[in-house]
């Protein structure tokens, strides 16, 4: 039985065959291209684990996204104004919020500004996000069964 292969290796199977390390951390990503033609497939494939396996041990751990990383205005991780187009192609404003489950998944619930106002959408926004966050933490506190 083989090891799964490991998520940030790729195969490259056009005009350049082999093997390729991508990394992305914190907006940088790293990359290493290793060829069948100049390693033989397995080798190239041995090599580029070899290499992904010391990249990742000399780069930072990877960010949750949800809970570290902040890339809105409204000042609450996990919350954020959104703009969206419907099926009609007219355009409703959102206030979104975020949040994964014990099984990693995201979870968003949208609150319209149209229809609750400016104030009440983050609001609602904001304590759905807390409410996901809490149920969270309660499901990580219960012991798991084998």
């Amino acid at each position: 039985m083989t090891a799964p292969r490991p998520s940030n290796i790729v195969r490259h199977d056009g005009k350049a065959r082999g093997w390729a390390v991508v990394i992305k951390r914190r907006g940088r990503i790293y990359t290493k291209f290793f060829a069948d033609g100049q390693y033989g497939k397995d080798a190239a494939f041995q090599a580029a684990c070899i290499h992904g396996r010391t990249l990742l041990a000399r780069l930072p751990a990877r960010a949750k996204y949800i809970e570290h990383c902040a890339r809105n205005t409204s000042g609450v991780v996990g919350v954020g104004r959104t703009r969206e187009r419907s099926k009609t192609g007219i355009w409703h404003l959102y206030y979104k919020a975020r949040w994964l489950t014990p099984e990693g998944r995201v979870i968003q619930k949208k609150f319209s500004v149209e229809k609750y106002g400016e104030t009440e959408a983050f609001k609602f926004a904001t304590e759905a996000r807390q409410e996901g966050l809490r149920q969270l933490k309660a499901a990580s506190r219960r012991p798991t069964q084998d």
